[in-house]
């Protein structure tokens, strides 16, 4: 007998690669930030919080949205285009970690990181919708884990369904990270019957 397993209602999340010239990271590193120091966290992030919508960055922007097309075309194969709501640019201070968190009021989001230095922490992605019963496995797999975690490099893309908590492991290094944050929603018509939202 043949064998099948499905992953059924997966998160899928999806690495790429988007070139950045050296000279637009200057270029989005000298944007205004504000210094976040929480218990959980000390970082920055950029004050405004829809910099691609700045013309100096339309080429980057462009990258990133042929990227999140080939994601949906391929795999996700909604009838939709998406729109970019918003971005920012994160900073991560040595010694610190994030909160676990999700995206509110976004359907997809990203990470593009540009400065990624040796043990600055991997992205952990968790599953909230965890098992009642707690059983020890010989092996971890994409079939049995609560967790995943990613390590990011230079010029790596990421998408994900913005409804899936993930953190920002320890820097872990002398050093900042950068990286650039953004979210989703569709493009036009959502919904059915008495559920139906066009987002124009």
């Amino acid at each position: 007998m043949r064998h099948n397993i499905f992953p059924v209602f997966s998160s899928p999340i999806f690495a790429s690669h988007v070139k950045v010239e050296d000279s637009v990271i200057e270029e989005l590193n000298k944007e205004k930030h504000i210094k976040i120091n929480l218990e959980e966290y000390a970082g920055s992030t950029s004050e405004d919080k829809f910099l691609l919508r700045k013309e100096k960055y339309s080429k980057l922007k462009k990258d990133i949205m042929n990227v999140l097309k080939y994601y949906n075309d391929t795999y996700l194969k909604f009838k939709t285009d998406f729109q970019m709501t918003t971005s920012w640019l994160a900073k991560t201070f040595p010694n610190t970690s994030s909160a676990l968190h999700n995206h509110t009021n976004a359907f997809l989001s990203g990470v593009l990181y540009l400065r990624v230095p040796n043990n600055s922490g991997d992205i952990m992605f968790e599953n909230m919708n965890v098992h009642n019963v707690q059983i020890e496995t010989t092996e971890d797999t994409l079939y049995n884990s609560n967790r995943f975690f990613f390590n990011p490099a230079p010029g790596v893309i990421i998408f994900f369904p913005s409804n899936v908590y993930h953190k920002v492991l320890e820097n872990n290094s002398n050093d900042e990270r950068l990286s650039l944050a953004f979210n989703f929603m569709p493009c036009g018509n959502t919904g059915h019957e008495d559920s139906q939202f066009n987002y124009k």
